[in-house]
């Protein structure tokens, strides 16, 4: 029976770590980890191999057209998610300097609590 579950494309703009956990969470509930994990080695070949053509079409499926162009060539599901966190995950100076610039840019409505702040700075 095929899952109803669905998360929100990854388009660069939504904070990668928090798309990386839901997708991690939809390919382990629909039981379509097995290739991404280490403890792979002891299932049958064909097995696995269904299982990574899955999850390899499950996760290009909840990628924006922008970040899909990006890792198109990646032929793996393991190729394709270690391209995502090399992309996305890395802490480079661009990165860096963007965080910088939003949390700079915050300004405090009055009357606004600063849970409401801290929320719309943690999803980036």
């Amino acid at each position: 029976m095929a899952s109803t579950i669905k998360i929100e494309k990854f388009t660069r703009k939504n904070n990668f770590n928090q798309w990386q956990i839901k997708m991690r969470a939809l390919l382990k509930e629909q039981g379509i980890w097995a290739p991404l994990s280490s403890r792979s080695s002891n299932l049958e070949a064909s097995f696995l191999e269904q299982q990574e053509e899955k999850a390899h079409s499950l996760i290009l499926l909840s990628l924006s057209d922008e970040v899909l162009y990006e890792v198109a060539e990646e032929q793996t599901v393991v190729g394709l998610w270690l391209k995502l966190e090399k992309l996305y995950m890395t802490k480079s100076i661009c990165n860096k300097l963007l965080l910088k610039k939003r949390l700079f840019g915050l300004h405090m409505k009055e009357g606004a609590s600063l849970k409401s702040i801290w929320m719309s700075l943690i999803q980036y």
